[in-house]
């Protein structure tokens, strides 16, 4: 909630001056701002990169459509009427969403700042900011969620390569040996099985040669 949003470099929404005029097919952004100024800012900013944009101007309103759409990206005021952005941030992370959040605000402090990072924000961007900062902001938080993913996905396969190995590992002749020494305790019984299979495979390496 800001007086300050009257400033923000509106003609180059209007120039594509520095911006990706095609909107991503199959993706939606949410901008909650109380100011109908900023607002009418992000709505027609954010609609060069995105296929759907819907505005609020309090958590409620944006509550209300939340639970209607599915959006990939929400631009957040922390300061609005009732609900702060903060609070709800926090209720959405809570409630499992994963998109992008971009938090805004014309009264940053530290304090707020680290609010919003352990809330769960990928970025925090104070009034006014230019709109090649919202592309940054945003560009940042889309490759944060990639990686993310792409680090789930590959622990995934790790773990599945893991649990393989495990299972071929615990079918082999000698791992066998050792279950069936299970009631024996410790490391000694261990040592006692691994030194007769090295012992056998000794004995049946056949006689040495001399190579002189």
């Amino acid at each position: 909630m800001t007086s300050q949003s009257n400033t923000v470099d509106l003609p180059k929404v209007a120039t594509g001056q520095g911006i990706d005029a095609q909107p991503r097919k199959g993706l939606s952004a949410l901008a909650v701002d109380d100011e109908p100024g900023m607002r009418h800012f992000l709505e027609k900013a954010l609609e060069t990169r995105f296929a759907r944009v819907d505005t609020a101007g309090s958590v409620e309103m944006a509550q209300a459509l939340f639970d209607s759409h599915d959006y990939s990206t929400v631009v957040l005021d922390v300061s609005l009427p009732g609900k702060s952005g903060l609070q709800w941030l926090n209720e959405l992370r809570q409630g499992g969403y994963e998109g992008d959040v971009i938090l805004i605000t014309g009264y940053a402090d530290m304090d707020t700042a680290i609010g919003a990072l352990r809330a769960g924000a990928q970025d925090f961007l104070q009034k006014p900011f230019r709109i090649d900062q919202l592309w940054y902001a945003l560009d940042r938080a889309a490759d944060q969620n990639r990686l993310k993913r792409e680090n789930f996905v590959l622990k995934r396969a790790v773990s599945n390569l893991q649990q393989n190995e495990q299972v071929m590992v615990g079918e082999s002749p000698i791992v066998r040996q050792l279950r069936k020494a299970g009631g024996q305790s410790g490391s000694n019984r261990f040592h006692s099985v691994a030194h007769r299979r090295v012992g056998f495979r000794k004995r049946s390496t056949g006689p040495a040669r001399c190579m002189a």
